[in-house]
């Protein structure tokens, strides 16, 4: 019978947990490689400065992504649940101050 996932004794094949992808490493070095070539070529900035103002705009926009991560949005939540009883309520509009038992 076939082992099951997710029985406890580990995982089923492939590379372990933190194992890099060689395809993916090699792929990246050889992008790299020729991204650079292209920039100290001086023809990354000649082809920039053909083109117009909206192309150039979109092209360094795409560009920026890869230099400067993109900003994430956080969500704070300053709310907080307040119940008041009847009577607290009623304390509140008559003015009155709330006893202390002690």
């Amino acid at each position: 019978m076939a082992r099951q996932k997710n029985d406890g004794r580990g995982r089923l094949g492939g590379r372990q947990k933190g194992t890099p992808n060689k395809t993916t490493s090699a792929f990246r070095s050889f992008i790299e490689s020729q991204w650079r070539q292209y920039q100290e070529s001086g023809l990354f900035s000649k082809d920039i400065e053909e083109m117009d103002p909206a192309t150039r705009a979109v092209v360094m926009e795409k560009y920026a992504q890869y230099i400067a991560p993109k900003m994430k949005t956080a969500d704070l939540n300053l709310t907080q649940a307040v119940t008041l009883t009847i009577e607290d309520r009623l304390r509140e509009l008559s003015g009155e101050e709330e006893e202390t038992d002690e």
